[in-house]
């Protein structure tokens, strides 16, 4: 007589319903490729709420200690969920790279004391009592660890063709973050907007550029680390260095550029593969990526300080006919700080009017007021003499002109309101 088999009911492993949390994980997972968009609109957020009046409705200590710490740790989540899930490569963070970037945050450092001790110091803006010590080190903690995770999550995530691309874009980027709104709109005119970059944008783009070449080659960590030290060093000490502009504009912007240069030679000599690889080829490029960024800050900073006359001669743009045929409008003349009793008749002066407007006339005599120097002045394009110009007025004597490379100075002028010169 047959057995008849009657099916065993059973319930595989594999069938029994997934945790929520699991589903959850699941889901977080899949999805990590969506992490840098979160990223971006997270750090856009934050830059917002901490420069409008949007959590002042919070009593200062919860917001400054407890709210935005704890949106930078979701920010620093939200990069850490796409660096550990949506990346199939990922920088190295070697002990080499753990090495510099703490000498880094030093050397910069050192540098600060340095001049504090040439130019003096002054009293640290931050409190020094116990308590809120502490919540100040858990605030620069979590901006600092949600800042360097999102630059090196969004560093490693960009397509291995457009590296150099995002390179500038997360330097640039990340400069426009640590700047608050309050000092783009302190740039009235040319004055100020040199004075803000020198004292402010040159030296946050330098150190920007420092912390996005390490999270580059070394991730997340390597940047943390020096801008930790960085950070702890400014919101710690009792007294912090009292400098000039042109001097926070040197160290805020030299130094970093000169460690970065010190970095690229290390990791040059460290390198084991003498063969050339695509690997190597990629750090060679990171390499040239940076060196490049240095020449243009460095650039930068001795423009700023031959148009502010720190090397005793400053530019002059053209924007009048008044001069012509001798200068035209846009071209740039050259004045050198000469002492009044060296001018000659025939020379080219800039002198300034009462209501503060700045000419450029050539000296058709020379007088003598009260034992100081008089200047009657003309226009080559004018008919008539100027009114005396009195030595106090007096701005320098024009060495050079070079032509025609001002025209795109006028129109950025013009553009934002900013053309006051003489006609």
């Amino acid at each position: 007589m047959a057995q008849s088999s009657q099916p065993i009911l059973s319930t595989p492993q594999d069938a029994a319903p997934e945790l929520p949390v699991r589903r959850l994980t699941k889901w977080f997972i899949q999805r990590a490729s969506f992490a840098w968009i979160v990223t971006i609109a997270g750090l856009i957020l934050m830059y917002i709420l901490l420069n409008t009046s949007s959590l002042f409705w919070i009593d200062p200590n919860i917001r400054y200690y407890l709210v935005i710490p704890l949106l930078w740790i979701l920010v620093a989540a939200s990069a850490w969920w796409g660096w550990k899930y949506g990346l199939t490569e990922k920088p190295p963070f070697t002990a080499i790279l753990f090495q510099l970037s703490f000498i880094a945050g030093l050397a910069q450092i050192a540098a600060l004391l340095i001049a504090g001790l040439i130019f003096g110091f002054g009293d640290s803006p931050y409190t020094q009592k116990f308590p809120q010590v502490l919540g100040n080190l858990l605030y620069l903690a979590t901006y600092i660890g949600g800042m360097e995770m999102a630059r090196g999550f969004l560093l490693a995530h960009a397509p291995k063709r457009m590296t150099l691309l995002a390179f500038i874009l997360v330097t640039l980027g990340f400069t426009a973050l640590t700047l608050p709104i309050s000092v783009y709109l302190a740039i009235q005119d040319v004055q100020s907007a040199f004075v803000i970059s020198g004292k402010l944008l040159l030296p946050r783009l330098a150190e920007n550029l420092l912390a996005t070449y390490l999270a580059w080659i070394g991730g997340p960590l390597a940047s943390f680390i020096y801008r930790i030290i960085m950070g702890l060093f400014e919101w710690l000490m009792p007294v912090l260095p009292k400098m000039t502009w042109m001097v926070q504009a040197f160290i805020g912007t030299i130094i970093p550029a000169i460690i970065l240069v010190l970095i690229n030679q290390s990791i040059a000599v460290h390198e084991e593969e003498p063969v050339k690889t695509a690997e190597s080829s990629e750090k060679k490029e990171k390499r040239q990526v940076a060196f490049s960024w240095i020449v243009v800050a460095i650039i930068t900073v001795l423009l700023i300080w031959f148009n502010m006359g720190l090397f005793g001669v400053r530019p002059y743009l053209v924007s009048g006919i008044s001069m012509n045929p001798t200068l035209y409008a846009g071209d740039v003349a050259v004045i050198q700080d000469l002492p009044a009793r060296e001018v000659q008749i025939g020379d080219i002066i800039l002198y300034y009017t009462e209501s503060g407007n700045r000419v450029l006339h050539r000296v058709i005599e020379i007088r003598d007021n009260s034992g100081k120097v008089q200047f009657i002045t003309q226009g080559d394009n004018i008919y008539l003499p100027d009114d005396p110009v009195e030595e106090a007025q007096y701005g320098g004597k024009m060495v050079i002109a070079i032509p025609k490379i001002g025209w795109v100075s006028i129109g950025v002028r013009r553009l934002m309101g900013w053309d006051t010169f003489e006609k």
